[in-house]
């Protein structure tokens, strides 16, 4: 298990700004890849059998209490491969609905929270080490 409490002071503390903080390039540039100021983290991993290990982690948006879980899997497959399943998931207030009209004539849609705009995600990977 571990934990961490991470503050980002060029991140934005309101919901409002995400979108330009998102344009910026910085951002583009993937040198930051959270848009807020302040975040905690926890996180766990297990073994469960010899040959499979499960972990579990959530990052907490503390400005727009909003947050990310990401389950995951492991199967050890062989000495060198390893199978893993996992996902993302975004929970927080979601964005504010708007229109083609609306987009067209460019408003920027009410963005509410960083992780309730952001769907679910599951992954399936195979890793081989040589």
């Amino acid at each position: 298990v571990s934990g961490e409490v991470y503050y980002q002071s060029v991140g934005v503390s309101d919901a409002e700004d995400y979108l330009e903080f998102a344009s910026s390039e910085r951002f583009a540039r993937r040198e930051l890849w959270l848009m807020g100021q302040a975040y905690a983290s926890v996180s766990w991993m297990q073994e469960l059998t010899s040959i499979t290990a499960g972990s579990f982690a959530t990052i907490v948006n503390l400005n727009d209490q909003s947050l990310m879980l990401m389950p995951s899997v492991s199967v050890s497959v062989s000495d060198e491969v390893s199978l893993v399943a996992g996902g993302y998931i975004g929970i927080g207030e979601e964005p504010d609905a708007i229109s083609a009209t609306e987009l067209m004539l460019a408003v920027e849609p009410g963005l509410n929270s960083e992780f309730g705009m952001m769907g679910t995600t599951a992954f399936v990977q195979l890793k081989a080490y040589f």
